[in-house]
């Protein structure tokens, strides 16, 4: 069950996002969601790029501990002289227990071989053991863990398979593992199931966290596994007793390694104010300590991907006299409040700021001007540097990797029958299509920090049906502009669609991209529940009947789609029907029947993955959709209000109108649609938009669905 917090975002996001549903179910959409971010490297590539540092790296270091683990025998030259007892009575808590004297002898035999080593972590199995989290969020058991060595570890564990369960703060774990005494698919399948779950927990729950490092046993079958915002890599198998030297190579990392090389930010600070727990953010010398929950971190549970979380913060100014301290210096807190946001872009991605300038200045005096009103104002913007290094995403060289798959058993699906206990909360069955698969090149991400003015409302903040619309027909006179200037926006969100002072603001621009070099094989962008249904399905809904000339071309319609201008307008759709599945009116008085019906229609719409589903697909597709849409929401909104659900009508003739003439491949070898865009369907858009602004100038207060049951 999700463990309570008392940080949460005001976001909407998965699995806090009103729906209850079971932890295998969530293991299984973390897997789904990272099916094409899995990537496979040998053992000793995996360590080397993953777990080593220079120190750490000496053969005679090595040698050192491999003969402490003879002399105690733990290990001799037919392996791990415990794992020869595998499956002669012993539990699997037992069977592994001795990796707690493996870590001691090799804690003891490397320091004193090298005394400048100290020791960062203690390794040992802790299958009684559960985390503490600190946001919302399943708990889970890992077999073994290692924990920060600042923090206060009984030396002797507690007896094996006790049933009693000690808790360990998530932010205190340094890496995890898993282990089965059996290698069978299954057993691999519920390893790989846990290792994803526990990674992505805590990754989610901590954002002084880059990377999670683990490793999984079954029998002794092993791999090494890093969870980044790059890839998923895991190590090809090797057998635990014919190569020890590898197991040893990774827990002298483990236990030895700096925090900041075992995946941990060295520029972010935990640190209590007034018994709750804030952030410190560093950017170059400045120092920003965060006020209250995020704005916004709907992304960051999503393990690769930018991982956006964004706070109101106030500086800090270096002071002796201040009540703050970070990292042994004393800073007192300034009074203007500021809002950072903390992303992982690409390593070859601009900058927002840059991609400002570079939109503004395709635009004349008067529409630059009007756009600007539209952006934020930055006050810094900067990639993260720690020691003179940029901080990037770890990966190895290209040629040392491949894409994989998850294990998988078609006659075993762990858990597959739905809670008797749970009813209508559980999702319907998912009608998920199998995605396009694109090749991925797994790019390296660059960690970028920024600060701006304004503080906004993000579209899950808001609470007047007014400001939405505002927000709504300011973003297409946004996307128009965008237009003129030959650029899409590729992920336009409830996120970063924000509301301030009286006017919307376009926010996140790092997708941004000019149209004219767009292509195929550009992967997937944006966020899931406001992404146009054709880019999720990765092909033209209406395409014209085939003739003679086109109909070889029209073969070949998968390999050509890319995302285009009215595909950004279509996300201000989704934001409007997310709007209406999610907020009521505060003055309705609605039967929870009818609440009930509005929850299970939103289900069909929201919270899949970046591919989509067919029922996101038949609301652009079927001419009926806003009449079906209209039957279980006008038991709540007035008439006037879902008006605007006719817009996919207008989405679904332009659609037609654009691919008239089918894309062209050009001088770059991708294929786009002509030059076929124009500012008509902004125009129409902005017209109805208005019109309701107009009939409703007092406001229109809204709820959530929660508030009013």
């Amino acid at each position: 069950m999700p463990s309570s917090s008392p940080r949460k975002s005001d976001s909407a996001y998965p699995p806090y996002d009103g729906t209850t549903v079971r932890q295998s179910e969530m293991r299984s959409r973390i897997k789904r969601d990272n099916a094409d971010n899995l990537i496979e490297c040998s053992p000793r590539t995996f360590l080397k790029t993953y777990a080593s540092n220079k120190q750490l790296r000496s053969k005679d270091l090595r040698g050192v501990v491999m003969n402490a683990l003879q002399e105690d025998k733990l290990l001799d030259d037919n392996g791990w002289t415990s794992l020869r007892n595998m499956g002669k009575g012993q539990n699997e808590n037992e069977t592994f227990a001795f990796l707690s004297q493996v870590a001691e002898t090799i804690t003891s035999a490397a320091t004193k071989h090298d005394t400048t080593l100290e020791p960062q972590a203690i390794a040992r199995p802790s299958p009684t053991a559960t985390s503490q989290h600190s946001k919302p969020g399943y708990r889970f058991y890992p077999d073994w863990t290692a924990l920060s060595s600042s923090i206060h570890v009984d030396a002797k564990p507690s007896k094996l398979g006790a049933s009693r369960k000690t808790s360990v703060k998530t932010s205190d774990i340094a890496s995890i593992a898993e282990f089965k005494l059996e290698d069978t698919t299954e057993k691999i399948i519920d390893n790989e199931d846990k290792m994803a779950g526990a990674a992505n927990q805590l990754l989610w729950n901590d954002p002084c966290r880059e990377r999670v490092l683990g490793f999984t046993v079954e029998k002794k079958r092993t791999r090494f596994w890093d969870f980044s915002r790059c890839a998923i890599a895991v190590s090809e198998p090797f057998d635990i007793s014919e190569k020890p030297e590898l197991l040893v190579r990774f827990l002298l990392f483990v236990i030895f390694a700096k925090k900041h090389e075992i995946g941990f930010d060295p520029t972010v600070h935990r640190i209590s104010v007034g018994g709750e727990d804030c952030y410190c953010y560093e950017i170059g010398k400045s120092f920003f300590l965060t006020v209250g929950s995020p704005l916004s971190e709907e992304a960051a549970y999503r393990m690769v991907g930018r991982a956006t979380r964004v706070w109101v913060v106030v500086t800090l100014f270096p002071d002796s006299n201040g009540d703050i301290e970070v990292g042994g210096r004393r800073f007192r807190r300034g009074d203007a409040r500021r809002v950072l946001k903390d992303v992982w872009l690409y390593d070859e991605a601009l900058c927002e700021r840059e991609i400002q300038t570079s939109i503004t200045e395709k635009l004349n005096k008067e529409q630059k001007a009007k756009l600007k009103k539209h952006f934020l104002t930055f006050i810094m913007e900067e990639v993260i540097v720690f020691e003179g290094e940029p901080r990037l995403t770890p990966r190895p060289q290209n040629g040392e990797f491949q894409s994989t798959a998850w294990q998988t058993d078609p006659y075993f699906h762990q858990n597959s029958n739905p809670s008797t206990s749970r009813g209508t909360r559980e999702k319907p069955p998912r009608t998920e299509v199998q995605p396009i698969m694109m090749s991925r090149t797994h790019t390296l991400r660059k960690h970028v920090r920024s600060v701006v003015r304004e503080e906004c409302e993000s579209l899950y903040q808001l609470t007047d049906f007014k400001n939405a619309l505002i927000c709504w027909r300011d973003m297409i006179i946004c996307l128009d502009l965008f237009r003129i200037a030959g650029f899409i926006h590729r992920d336009l969100s409830g996120g970063n669609t924000l509301f301030f002072e009286g006017r919307g603001i376009i926010s996140d621009l790092e997708y941004s991209k000019r149209y004219n070099e767009v292509s195929s094989h550009d992967p997937k962008t944006g966020t899931p529940d406001f992404m146009a249904a054709e880019y999720q399905a990765n092909y033209f809904f209406f395409l014209p009947s085939p003739t003679d000339t086109t109909a070889q071309l029209l073969k070949l319609q998968r390999q050509w789609f890319s995302p285009h201008f009215v595909h950004d307008i279509e996300s201000v759709y989704w934001q409007y029907l997310w709007f209406l599945h999610n907020r009521i009116p505060k003055t309705s008085e609605p039967s929870q029947s009818a609440l009930e019906e509005i929850k299970q229609q939103a289900k069909l719409y929201f919270g899949y993955g970046i591919d989509g589903n067919h029922d996101r697909f038949d609301v652009i597709r079927n001419e009926a959709s806003n009449m079906l849409l209209r039957g279980v929401l006008e038991s709540v909104y007035r008439p006037l209000i879902l008006q605007l659900l006719d817009l996919s009508i207008t989405l679904r003739e332009e659609y037609r109108r654009v691919v008239r003439s089918l894309p062209m491949k050009k001088s770059d070898d991708a294929w786009r649609l002509g030059d076929v865009f124009n500012g008509d369907i902004y125009e129409k858009f902005l017209g109805n938009l208005q019109a309701m602004l107009d009939a409703y100038p007092d406001g229109y207060a809204v709820i959530t669905l929660d508030a009013a049951r």
